[in-house]
């Protein structure tokens, strides 16, 4: 599968769930960035009850179990909007060159699990909260800072216009990530970008492709010509 900023997603078969989700909001485009939220929301809380130890959401698009990545999210807008989820299930074990440690389901549980019940949760998690992200997207943000894996750390912002380092505070009402600067005291909503803790030194990247995405693709999603009938890079995973 594809992640981020053309990044890989290890997608062995039969061993997690790698699906996209085709939506068309009745809401303007600018606006569907919530839907990040939504979907980083609704997974989380839709696997909790499986696991013992807290599943926290690493703004805007990754779910972490003990600091590993256990699910990605992406997003891509064409004449509609496409919800792309990889989520580990029974991987025992992952490529030495991950930027990201990874996890899965069955390494943080103990035992395999079964995928078609895991999606169906996941898909009723989803349509249970869809109404809420197109109506009371502020309810979605307060769930999604309560298991922020960010939450009052100082971190490090990459591929923003300005490289920033400043304290996570919050989200905004459109979920973008609040970081204040210590040094002028600021508050700075961050619409995209790479964001770790400060702790976690980023490696610099090798090539130009980590650059600020227009204002459109913000919190994870990827802009996309026009679509026609199956378009085939529009139905990616993260």
């Amino acid at each position: 599968g594809r992640g981020r900023q053309g990044r890989i997603w290890d997608s062995p078969a039969r061993a997690g769930l790698w699906f996209s989700l085709v939506l068309r909001p009745d809401l303007p485009p600018a606006t569907w960035t919530r839907f990040t939220t939504w979907a980083a929301v609704a997974v989380a809380e839709a696997l909790q009850p499986r696991l013992a130890q807290p599943v926290q959401i690493r703004w805007p698009n990754d779910l972490l179990v003990d600091g590993q990545k256990l699910c990605g999210i992406l997003l891509e807008a064409c004449e509609f909007l496409i919800v792309g989820i990889g989520l580990n299930i029974n991987q025992t074990t992952f490529p030495d060159n991950l930027r990201t440690p990874a996890t899965s389901l069955r390494l943080a549980t103990g035992h395999p699990l079964d995928r078609l019940e895991i999606a169906a949760d996941l898909l009723r998690a989803l349509d249970k909260n869809y109404a809420t992200a197109r109506e009371n997207f502020p309810n979605l943000t307060e769930r999604a800072w309560a298991r922020s894996s960010l939450r009052d750390r100082e971190v490090e912002i990459r591929g923003a216009p300005h490289p920033l380092i400043g304290v996570a505070e919050g989200l905004d009402e459109t979920g973008a990530l609040l970081i204040r600067d210590p040094r002028t005291g600021q508050l700075h909503p961050i619409h995209h970008g790479e964001v770790r803790p400060a702790s976690e030194r980023l490696p610099v990247p090798a090539s130009p492709r980590l650059r600020a995405f227009p204002p459109t693709a913000a919190l994870g999603l990827r802009e996309t010509p026009p679509c026609a009938g199956n378009h085939p890079p529009c139905a990616s995973s993260p």
